[in-house]
C-alpha cells in the first residue's frame, strides 16, 4: 500500500475541515462582534491549514530537500502559542496551586526535545519547536487541573504512560537493532493506548457537558479535547505509517470537536 498516498489524501481531507472550521469561526465573529479568544482560534487554526499546505506543496514538488526551520516549523510554534494563549484566556479566573505538574511538563518537553534531535539532527527547529510546544502543553495541563476534567487516578496514569513511553523511546536508540523493533512496536502500543483513553474520556466528557448544560462542564470537555489533541499530535511525531495516518485522522476529528466544545464554553460562560 502507498502511504505516501494516504497521507495526501488525509491531509487534503484535513484541509477541507479546516476550511470549514476557520469558515464557522469567522461566521462567528462576524454574528457577535470581536472575541479574543475566537481570534486566537481562528489564526491558530489558519496556521495548521497554512502548514498543511506548506507541507502538502513541499513533498510532492520537492520530496528530496530538507529546510533546517522551515515554514512548516513556523507555522507549528505559531499554532501551538496561539492556542495556549487562547486557553490561558479562557481559564484565567480559575485559582490553583501550582504542584508537581510544573516538573513534569519541563521534564517531558526536554525529553521529547532530545527525541526530536536525535531523530532528525535538527536543533535549531526542535528547540524553537519543543519550547512553544512545552508552552501549549503546559496551559493545557493548567487548564486540566483548573477544570478538574481528570481525577487522580487518570492524572496519574497518564503521566505513567506519557513517561514510560519517552524511557522506551530513548531506549531504543541506545540499543542493538535486533532488540529495537520490539522496544519501538511496545512504545507505539502505549502511545494507542493513551490515545484510545483519552479519545473515551472525550465522548463520555462531551456526553456528559450535553446533559449538565453548564460553563465548568463544557470547560471539563475543552480541557479534555486539547488534552488529547496534545497527545495524538506527540503521537503523529513518534510512529511511522500506518499509525501516522490513522493518528493524523483522529487529530482532524479532534480539531472539529474542539471547536465544538469551545462554542459551548463561550455561550455557556456569556449565560452564567
Amino acid at each position: 500500500m502507498d502511504f505516501d498516498v494516504v497521507s495526501y489524501i488525509i491531509t487534503i481531507l484535513q484541509m477541507a475541515v479546516l476550511g470549514v472550521l476557520i469558515f464557522m469561526v469567522g461566521r462567528k465573529l462576524k454574528n457577535e462582534g470581536s472575541s479574543v479568544i475566537l481570534c486566537f482560534c481562528l489564526y491558530a487554526l489558519i496556521c495548521i491549514l497554512l502548514n498543511d499546505l506548506y507541507w502538502l506543496a513541499s513533498d510532492i514538488l520537492k520530496p528530496d530537500i530538507r529546510i533546517p526551520f522551515g515554514a512548516g516549523d513556523i507555522a507549528d510554534s505559531g499554532t501551538f502559542l496561539l492556542f495556549a494563549a487562547m486557553l490561558g484566556v479562557i481559564y484565567k479566573k480559575e485559582k490553583i496551586k501550582y504542584g508537581i505538574e510544573s516538573l513534569l511538563v519541563v521534564g517531558f518537553s526536554v525529553a521529547v526535545t532530545i527525541l526530536w534531535i536525535g531523530w532528525t539532527d535538527e536543533w535549531l527547529k526542535n528547540i524553537v519547536g519543543g519550547i512553544t510546544f512545552a508552552f501549549f502543553m503546559w496551559q493545557v495541563i493548567i487548564a486540566v487541573k483548573k477544570s478538574a476534567a481528570l481525577n487522580r487516578i487518570e492524572a496519574v496514569l497518564l503521566a505513567f504512560l506519557s513517561y514510560t513511553v519517552i524511557a522506551v523511546m530513548i531506549t531504543s536508540q541506545y540499543i542493538d537493532e535486533e532488540t529495537q523493533p520490539i522496544l519501538d512496536t511496545i512504545g507505539n502500543i502505549i502511545l494507542v493506548v493513551g490515545m484510545v483513553l483519552l479519545l473515551t474520556k472525550s465522548i463520555f466528557t462531551f456526553t456528559k457537558a450535553i446533559k449538565a448544560k453548564v460553563s465548568s462542564d463544557a470547560k471539563k470537555l475543552l480541557a479534555v479535547n486539547f488534552l488529547a489533541m496534545i497527545w495524538t499530535l506527540n503521537a503523529t511525531y513518534m510512529c511511522e505509517d500506518p499509525l501516522y495516518s490513522i493518528e493524523d485522522l483522529i487529530y482532524t476529528g479532534l480539531l472539529a470537536m474542539m471547536l465544538i466544545s469551545l462554542f459551548m464554553t463561550m455561550e455557556r460562560m456569556k449565560n452564567q
